[in-house]
C-alpha cells in the first residue's frame, strides 16, 4: 500500500486477521516524513492506520487507531528490530465485520 495512487485500504473481512510489515523494503524507501504504510478499514470505516519513518537511522513505526470518538489515536513510535506484525480481533455485526482489539508486535 505504500505510496499507492488511489490508496486503498484493507478490509476486516473475518473474526481475526494479520499483517507482516516489510521493514526492510520500507527502510529503503522512507525518510524523516511519518508516511501510512498499512491502513485497516472496518464496517465502520477507519479502523487502524500504521504509519513509519526513519529517525537518527532507525526504523520506526506507530500505530493509529480509532478511539471512542471514532477518531484516530496514534501511540507512541517504537522502533522495530524484525517485521512487526500487526494483529486484530473483530465481532460480526450488522453492516459487517468491526474491530475489537488491535496490536503491533
Amino acid at each position: 500500500l505504500l505510496f499507492a495512487d488511489g490508496f486503498e485500504a484493507a478490509t476486516v473481512t473475518a473474526a481475526t486477521g494479520t499483517y507482516r510489515l516489510p521493514s526492510a523494503e520500507l527502510q529503503r524507501a522512507l525518510d524523516a516524513t511519518a508516511r501510512v504504510v498499512y491502513a485497516l478499514d472496518d464496517a465502520n470505516g477507519q479502523a487502524a492506520r500504521i504509519y513509519a519513518r526513519v529517525f537518527n537511522g532507525q526504523l520506526q513505526y506507530a500505530l493509529a487507531q480509532r478511539a471512542s470518538s471514532g477518531l484516530l489515536r496514534l501511540g507512541p513510535w517504537i522502533r522495530h528490530d524484525a517485521e512487526p506484525l500487526l494483529s486484530w480481533s473483530a465481532s460480526e455485526a450488522a453492516r459487517g465485520w468491526v474491530v475489537d482489539t488491535l496490536n503491533l508486535e
